[in-house]
């Protein structure tokens, strides 16, 4: 049976790190050449969540030269661990082995971020995966440039789909003055402000209020579509009006209706979800 260039490599490399566990290298050793300070989904600066399906996400390492000599010619590499262990991460172009590059030089003690894209497979489980990486770099102060390596693991978290919240719900005349609807109400307007919790973002946006037996639209339908363009940050809002007919034989109180929201992620990833409106 032949064997790709990809699972030859992780052949490899899980015999070099059983190896270098059972014997100290000093050229591979986390903590005295290579340190990741810090890692997130997103570019850096910013962090963002991913969730199943996500494509072309940005994965940013933060790294620290340890060694004592400046290096260049940085190579990281991000595989699974153990194939006993799920991995539901590959790069654009479908591989196993996510692979990210960084040019310049790196002095003693300095710190650079590296960036991977990354796609999540959409049949993922939201939790928690760890990941190997390993670094291969040169020593740029030794004409002879040895190449030097080192491995490390780090865990990536793949994140729950996206729960957009209603915390306000009320009606509004048409120029958006407060009112109350009541039995016979014609042309009223339920105003929803909704929330997008932290982490994610929302964009071109498109509702859909599910009408009871008791609204109809302004032209007598049973849904109402509405839209918001543009994007939504995580840990803001935005609003949504619906125009609403309320028959004359509606019961007073609170009635729940379904909101339907379709939108894209941060990564472009179509997201569905459905709220239930108190009106």
């Amino acid at each position: 049976m032949k064997m790709n260039n990809q699972s030859i490599f992780i052949i490899i490399l899980i015999v070099i790190m059983s190896i270098l566990q059972a014997i100290s290298f000093e050229t591979v050793n986390a903590s005295r050449s290579i340190e990741i300070l810090d890692y997130y989904w997103g570019k850096a600066g910013e962090e963002y969540a991913v969730i199943p399906g996500d494509k072309n996400v940005k994965l940013t390492l933060v790294i620290q030269n340890n060694e004592d000599t400046t290096i260049c010619g940085l190579e990281a590499k991000i595989f699974e661990k153990d194939r006993s262990i799920p991995y539901p991460f590959r790069d654009k172009d479908g591989r196993n082995i996510i692979s990210s590059y960084y040019d310049g030089h790196i002095r003693v003690g300095e710190a650079r971020s590296i960036e991977f894209d990354v796609s999540i497979n959409p049949e993922a489980q939201p939790g928690y995966y760890d990941v190997n990486v390993y670094f291969t770099y040169m020593d740029c102060e030794d004409p002879d440039y040895p190449v030097l390596s080192t491995w490390t693991s780090i865990t990536l978290r793949v994140w729950d789909y996206p729960e957009i919240s209603v915390v306000d719900s009320r009606w509004v005349t048409q120029d958006d003055s407060p009112t109350f609807a009541g039995p016979g109400d014609y042309a009223k307007f339920l105003k929803l402000t909704l929330h997008v919790p932290r982490y994610y973002s929302a964009s071109n946006i498109k509702a859909i209020l599910h009408l009871s037996e008791y609204f109809t639209n302004l032209t007598r339908g049973s849904i109402v579509e509405e839209f918001y363009t543009g994007q939504v940050l995580g840990g803001q809002v935005f609003t949504l009006r619906f125009g609403l007919n309320v028959a004359e034989n509606t019961p007073t109180g609170v009635h729940a209706l379904r909101l339907s929201l379709k939108y894209y992620d941060r990564w472009l990833t179509e997201v569905e979800q459905e709220i239930q409106v108190p009106v």
